[in-house]
């Protein structure tokens, strides 16, 4: 007996009624590393050269940045710790090979001293204190690449309280040369990337007050004004680069909030090339003081998400990329208090990208492990990360013995009831 036809008619009014939603990401239960009092930015990198990521964050009281080690499968233990003086404030730090000797070290914000002070890594995760070179007042966001294309990495700070940017050029050393750039309205944070496609790495800095990015062309790393992208209504906080569309052109997005109607939201700027960005587009977070943001494969798609801080509501908003540079709704996961900064790395080692946050009002980090392409969706025919119709459709066009089919889900050498009911109760 033929039984596609009885079968369409049986299940015709729930297909009709069902819809797939979004793939959900999925983490392991949100770890907690305490690390002290009032952490400010998180950095990743190899920090004793055992080959998987640590962290590292400035605190207060003692003003210190502390390394917390990883055991490598994501877990963390307290590491060295580098002290400052009293009152100088860590804000942020970034992790790199600043000498070029291999080993990764640190450039850290000393806030009320306005200046970047270097800790060079001599191998194994020992620290000394080394060069330092002056910012602007209340440095907050700072960003790490090689700008001027010489083979070591500079630095760039977006100093909240004097309405400037800072860019610094590492000598190979790991001495730096400052360049004062003029921004406005409070800048907060700042990035490199190639946004007009000439090779070299131009620089974004949001602009809190003034409710815009504004950017500076990289010429022979020399920068200039260039653009000024308004992200009016939205106050810009974070601010990431990345090709959100796989056009190959460096997109813009930023962590942001209304204060006038207390919406949240990422604010992208897509780049049609040469830097030719168009209007913003914002996508709601559902949360509140919405501020750092990144960029990275979630879900194993070819596509970059967003993940996004939200220091008011204490969790991370996750928008999932559609396939297309647009973004759906929010989904959250719960951090410590006060996160207002986020990073990526691979922390377990699984190839997948990580989440970590400090949470100024918690004394921890919140680690995020990403297992949403570790877990295999039942009934996921074709691969997607969704149940939905085109499974049911690949069960249909398999009916029957069909060995070794995908369609087959519970290896029986034939596709029947019984895989039709894993998509069923799998359904999305």
């Amino acid at each position: 007996m033929d039984m596609r036809n009885p079968l369409i008619t049986l299940i015709g009014l729930t297909l009709l009624l069902a819809a797939p939603a979004a793939a959900q990401f999925d983490f392991a239960p949100t770890l907690s590393v305490p690390v002290g009092p009032q952490p400010g930015g998180v950095a990743t990198g190899d920090l004793d050269g055992d080959g998987d990521v640590d962290l590292a964050t400035g605190i207060r009281f003692p003003d210190r940045v502390v390394v917390m080690l990883n055991d490598g499968k994501g877990g963390f233990a307290a590491g060295p710790v580098i002290d400052y003086p009293a009152h100088s404030e860590p804000e942020e730090v970034v992790a790199g090979d600043l000498d070029g000797d291999g080993d990764v070290d640190l450039a850290v914000i000393l806030r009320f001293l306005s200046e970047v002070r270097i800790a060079l890594n001599q191998g194994g995760g020992v620290f000394t204190h080394g060069s330092s070179a002056p910012i602007g007042f209340n440095g907050r966001g700072m960003d790490i690449d090689d700008h001027d294309g010489d083979g070591d990495l500079d630095l760039a700070v977006a100093n909240r309280g004097s309405n400037t940017a800072t860019v610094l050029t590492n000598d190979g050393a790991a001495n730096f040369t400052s360049a004062t750039l003029a921004s406005a309205g409070e800048p907060r944070a700042a990035a490199f990337g190639d946004l007009d496609g000439d090779g070299d790495l131009d620089l974004a800095v949001t602009n809190n007050d003034a409710f815009n990015v504004r950017l500076f062309r990289n010429d022979g790393g020399v920068f200039s004004a260039w653009q000024i992208l308004s992200t009016a209504p939205d106050q810009a906080e974070g601010v990431f680069v990345a090709d959100l569309d796989n056009d190959g052109n460096m997109d813009i997005a930023t962590g942001a909030e209304d204060d006038n109607t207390g919406i949240n939201r990422a604010v992208v700027f897509m780049n049609g090339g040469g830097g030719a960005f168009g209007p913003r587009i914002g996508y709601p977070t559902d949360a509140l003081g919405t501020s750092g943001v990144v960029a990275a494969d979630l879900d194993c798609d070819g596509w970059l998400d967003l993940a996004l801080a939200n220091q008011d509501t204490n969790n991370l908003s996750l928008l999932r990329n559609n396939g297309d540079g647009t973004f759906g709704p929010a989904q959250h996961r719960n951090v410590g208090t006060n996160p207002e900064t986020l990073a990526m790395a691979d922390l377990d080692g699984d190839g997948l990208m990580d989440l970590a946050t400090a949470n100024r009002d918690s004394s921890n980090l919140s680690v995020l492990i990403d297992v949403t392409c570790e877990m295999s969706v039942p009934g996921d025919v074709d691969g997607d990360g969704l149940v939905g119709f085109t499974d049911l459709l690949a069960v249909l066009a398999d009916w029957g013995v069909c060995v070794g089919c995908p369609s087959d889900l519970d290896g029986s050498g034939t596709v029947d009831f019984t895989d039709l009911l894993i998509v069923l109760a799998g359904w999305t």
